[in-house]
Formats: C-alpha cells, structure tokens, sequence
C-alpha cells in the first residue's frame, strides 16, 4: 500500500492517525485506491474538533520545544508530562490507571495524554 506519510515523520503520522480515527472514524491514512476507502463524509463538528487537536498538539510543542525533539523516547517525554512510569517503561495512563507501553500513549484534542483507548472515549 502507498503511505500518504510522505515527507511526514512516521510520529507525526502515527499522530494524525490517531486523530483520524477519533475524530473520524477512519482506519487508516494510507491510500488504498478504492473510493469507499478512500473517501469518506465529515461533519463540520468532526473536522473542527480534528482541527483542534492539531493546533493543540502545535501549540504544545511550540510551548515545549524540548518534547518534540525526536531522539527524547516517549517514556521520557512522559515522565517530562509528569506521568507515572514503571520500571520496565510502561506508562500509567491517569485516565484508567493501566500500564500502557509509551508508544500506546497519545495527546487529546484538550492536552490530555491517555492511552488509545482512552482517547477514543
């Protein structure tokens, strides 16, 4: 399968992702050459609230140049967030209290970082 990824580094891409399938509902970014895959109707809300998160997300990094720095792994970016950290490198989502590994965590529209599920709630 073509990546729509691109010029985009593969977090980056892995963030909007994310978004896409919170937000809309979508499983994937890649292209898959089918118009039922390809294509999709969004509301105005979904596209606004995608939107957010996206200016969230900027706003953050510009506000912590430090976190978006590509050789910080994501267990230190979450003990920098002041998130609970095990051991073994799984962080505490403080939403459900689980131990997720640190790629599993992401930042919501609202700057909360939770695991995936948690987001998609």
């Amino acid at each position: 399968m073509k990546t729509s990824a691109g010029h985009m580094s593969e977090s980056l891409y892995r963030i909007f992702t994310q978004i896409a399938r919170r937000e809309f509902f979508v499983e994937t970014l890649e292209t898959r050459n089918l118009d039922r895959l390809d294509f999709h109707d969004v509301s105005v809300g979904a596209m606004r609230d995608a939107l957010l998160a996206a200016y969230n997300l900027g706003r953050r990094d510009a506000e912590h140049p430090e976190m978006r720095d590509e050789h910080f792994t994501a267990e230190t970016k979450a003990r920098a967030l002041g998130l609970a950290v095990h051991a073994d490198g799984q962080v505490v989502c403080p939403e459900c209290g689980v131990a997720h590994n640190s790629e599993h965590m992401v930042c919501t529209a609202d700057g909360r970082v939770v695991c995936d599920p948690c987001s998609l709630d």
